[in-house]
């Protein structure tokens, strides 16, 4: 299981559908990338066509949305409000590029999702969609 509420199934299901509406919007294609609450890679999806530079940004987008505990937006405004780079946090996985948020419960944080592949704006509005599809799958 990879949360205490979603299986790995329940991952497959919810990248499958969004996905499926990626596939059919007209946008460039994506990866996209779940990681547990400790950061560790639990899925992992390119679609045909997306390029390879984009696999490993969409990990760091979910792992820095699950170790952070925040979307990697607001994780960019925090670098740039203390004055902190990405190295002060002694990292090398961490990423500040819009597109990764967290699943939040129970005040704590359960995966960290990423895309990659669009707008850093789209890129979120999709990982925002994905959020929506495992809190549907997990409320059954």
């Amino acid at each position: 299981m990879s949360t205490p509420f979603l299986s790995d199934l329940d991952l497959l299901h919810a990248a499958e559908r969004l996905l499926e509406e990626a596939r059919h919007d007209g946008l460039p294609p994506v990866c996209l990338a779940i990681c547990n609450a400790d950061g560790q890679l639990s899925f992992f999806l390119r679609m045909d066509g997306a390029p390879v530079r984009l696999i490993a940004i969409a990990q760091a987008k979910a792992y820095t949305a699950a170790r952070m505990g925040s979307a990697t937006a607001d994780f960019a405004r925090r670098l740039e409000r203390e004055h902190l780079s990405l190295a002060d946090f002694c990292d090398s996985g961490l990423t500040a590029m819009q597109g990764g948020l967290p699943l939040l419960h129970e005040g704590g944080t359960v995966l960290g999702v990423g895309v990659s592949g669009r707008s850093t704006r789209d890129d979120e509005a999709l990982a925002g969609r994905l959020l929506a599809l495992l809190r549907e799958i997990a409320s059954r």
